[in-house]
């Protein structure tokens, strides 16, 4: 018998809502990036009002996103406190940890 394992983070109960919120409040674009593989990242984000999810990506390459992002405006990061401590050291980014919104 052949059996198949998912491990995946799990959304925060109250994320959907806060995003619909942001998204009320003309926030003009929301970027999930994500180390999980594709297929997990997209099952999470799935009927989330999304704008692109960056799947399967490295410290490194999650960092040139928030660049990325930044050249086209201001950035807000929610994060797990990981990569948070990288980019806030990163004079061109101004992370905002937004915990508490998502704790529920």
């Amino acid at each position: 018998m052949a059996a198949r394992l998912v491990l995946a983070d799990e959304l925060r109960s109250g994320a959907q809502d806060v995003l619909r919120r942001l998204k009320a409040l003309r926030l003009e674009r929301i970027v999930v990036a994500t180390g999980e593989r594709r297929e997990v990242a997209e099952a999470i984000t799935a009927g989330l009002p999304i704008d692109q999810v960056r799947a399967e990506l490295s410290p490194d390459q999650k960092v040139m996103v928030v660049l990325s992002e930044r050249k086209n405006g201001p950035v807000m990061m929610v994060g797990d406190g990981t990569l948070m401590s990288v980019v806030s050291r990163c004079r061109q980014c101004f992370p905002l940890a937004c915990e508490q919104a998502l704790s529920g």
